[in-house]
Parts: structure tokens; C-alpha cells; sequence
């Protein structure tokens, strides 16, 4: 197995930006064939097994809201415990924020992998409570042969509610015995909304005939209700579809946007929402030949705002305002958020 470290949110900056997470399993794409594994819900375990996860999620759980590192390493499989800095610095910037919280395991899923002849490249799960329309698939990449399990808990009761996505690993014989395999981590609610509220809102912009808030809000609304990428369901892909069929012409993607500017274009990489400050900001991202003069980068920045504004007059309405973040081709940054109310058009 491979061992991975990836930044927090690859579509959205959320209220901790650039946290770094450790993670043994990488998720893999979704659709692809699953061999000899099968998926268990929580309500269908067996009691004792059901009993045994749901004390080893909440007491990890319970380590991430004491901000007590040590004692999750403890309870981690050696090849993640000899690499634990991401893990620990993400529960170390969680404390804070999480102080008071209450701390609920919302949904188990025992994932049998006994069967396999060896590692697996993208090994798929499949997850259904029979009689219920839900099917949930977890989806994970490079998989020995093995008892694991997903457990799912959000820390909620706190302004920025949170929830964790925690892969356990059975490393017992005859007495099972499970240990953290990886950790995700994801705000529950951006500005103060939950997934369903953005999911609502996107299909009020798509009666209004605003694409690009709709596509934004649409975006935001699978982030929050996805637990972890290798995580999804019919619900998740009836979300993903209407996102697709309302997703704007020429967004940045393996090439920049294009956006002229008077007698200048700005080449931009990226679009995405953000809550950095609390509210809902729209998030640019620019590539600049340079930013060493504060004064020019500040001018810059404004001068993308009122041109992605007079493009696009809908996002004044439904942001709250406009992050420019600016970087070189040697790694320099210059970023400015400004509110919807400081921009003024010509």
C-alpha cells in the first residue's frame, strides 16, 4: 500500500486553508469493477462487530475533539503512525473550533476484503439497506487483502460543525481489533448553510437563468454532503449530473481562463467558493508575472474583480464577495478579498 498526503479540499478553500491530511488509501475513480469484497451496513451488522466499531469511531473521535494526537496515533496501523504529521496538525488546527462540540457516529459500513488474492487497484464497495432506495459505494485504491470499515461522525453543536471520515483497519486475530487507516476531514455547513440549502439554492439560480451561481452552489453542495472523494451515492450522482448539465463553457480546468481586462487579459486557474472569513466569497485564482509591488498586485486584483463582475453581474447578488488570489511562476502569492459592496462598476 501506498502512503499519500493531499491538501484539504481541492475544489473549495474552506475555513482551514492548505491543511494538510494523511491518508493510507487514496481514492480511486468512480464506476470501475470491484473483486471479491462486499460491503456491510451498520444496521446489518452483527451486533458485537457493530458494538466494536462504533466504540473504536467515537473513541478516535473523541481523540480529534481533545485535540489529543498522541493519543490517535496510538490507536493508528504503523505504516500511517511512522508518518503522522499531517494527521496531528489537522487536529491540532480542529480544537479550537471544536471545543464543546457534540460528537455523533452517524453511519458505519464494514468492508470485507478477505477474498482478495492480493492489492487491488480500485476496489469498490457496494453499500444498500435492503428496501431503501439509498446505495451508497466507497471506492478505494491499492487494497490488501482484510476487515475494514468506514465510519462516518460529525462534531456538530459548535459554529463550524465538522465531520470525519475514518478508514479502521481489524488488525486482530481472534478478537477484532481496529485501528485508524485514514483520516478525512470536511466543514459540515459553509456560511453557516448545510449541503441541502446549497443543492436548493442552485436550482433557484438555474430558474433564473444564472449558470454560474448555480454551477458555484451546486459545487459547494456535493463538497459538504461527501464525506471523503472515495465516497458516493445515488443522491451524490444525481447531484453530480446537474451539475454537469448547468456547468458554464470555458471554466479553468487543465487550461486557464482567459479574461480580458481593457487592454490586458488575466490568465485564471481556478474558480471556486469559499468561507475563509465566514461568508460566501467566490474564489479567483490568477496566474501573474509578478507581485514584488504590493500597490500594482492590489490594483491587479481589483481591476480581474470588475471584469469577471461586468461578465458575469449575477454573482454580485449571490456572494458575498470576490477573493483574487495572485501567483508567480516562482511561487509568489498576493491575495485581496473584497466585498460585493467595495466594487464598483464603471
Amino acid at each position: 500500500m501506498r502512503y499519500f498526503e493531499v491538501t484539504k479540499g481541492r475544489r473549495f478553500s474552506a475555513v482551514r486553508v492548505g491543511m494538510v491530511l494523511a491518508l493510507l488509501l487514496l481514492p480511486a475513480a468512480y464506476g470501475r469493477t470491484a473483486h471479491a469484497v462486499s460491503c456491510t451496513t451498520g444496521a446489518a451488522l452483527a451486533g458485537d462487530q457493530r458494538s466494536a466499531l462504533f466504540d473504536a469511531a467515537h473513541q478516535l473521535g473523541g481523540a480529534v475533539l481533545r485535540g489529543d494526537a498522541a493519543a490517535l496515533k496510538a490507536a493508528t496501523i504503523p505504516s500511517v503512525a511512522g508518518n503522522f504529521d499531517g494527521i496531528a496538525a489537522t487536529v491540532q488546527g480542529l480544537t479550537a473550533q471544536l471545543q464543546g462540540a457534540t460528537l455523533t457516529v452517524t453511519s458505519l459500513y464494514g468492508l470485507n476484503a478477505d477474498d482478495l488474492k492480493g492489492s487491488e487497484d480500485d476496489v469498490q464497495f457496494f453499500c444498500s439497506v435492503p428496501g431503501a432506495p439509498l446505495l451508497v459505494t466507497v471506492t478505494l485504491s491499492e487494497l490488501p487483502k482484510g476487515q475494514f470499515a468506514l465510519a462516518i461522525l460529525h462534531a456538530t453543536g459548535v459554529p463550524q460543525a465538522q465531520q470525519f471520515a475514518l478508514i479502521l483497519q481489524n488488525t486482530g486475530t481472534a478478537t477484532p481489533h481496529w485501528q485508524l487507516a485514514g483520516f478525512f476531514v470536511r466543514p459540515l455547513t459553509m456560511d453557516g448553510h448545510d449541503s441541502t440549502w446549497f443543492w436548493q439554492q442552485a436550482r433557484v439560480f438555474k430558474s433564473r437563468n444564472q449558470p454560474w451561481s448555480a454551477f458555484f452552489y451546486d459545487q459547494a453542495a456535493d463538497y459538504l454532503a461527501r464525506p471523503a472523494d472515495l465516497f458516493t451515492s445515488n443522491n451524490l450522482q444525481k447531484l453530480s449530473r446537474e451539475t454537469a448539465a448547468v456547468e458554464p463553457a470555458g471554466l479553468p480546468g487543465k487550461n486557464p481562463m482567459m479574461l480580458p481586462a481593457g487592454d490586458r487579459s488575466f490568465a485564471i486557474t481556478g474558480l471556486r467558493a469559499d468561507a475563509t472569513l465566514h461568508a460566501l466569497d467566490l474564489r479567483i485564482d490568477a496566474k501573474v508575472e509578478s507581485v514584488s509591488d504590493p500597490v500594482t498586485a492590489r490594483k491587479d486584483a481589483l481591476t480581474l474583480m470588475t471584469a469577471l463582475l461586468q461578465q458575469h453581474p449575477e454573482l454580485r447578488s449571490n456572494f458575498h464577495g470576490l477573493w483574487v488570489y495572485e501567483s508567480t511562476a516562482a511561487g509568489q502569492t498576493f491575495a485581496v478579498e473584497q466585498p460585493m459592496s467595495a466594487l464598483v462598476l464603471p
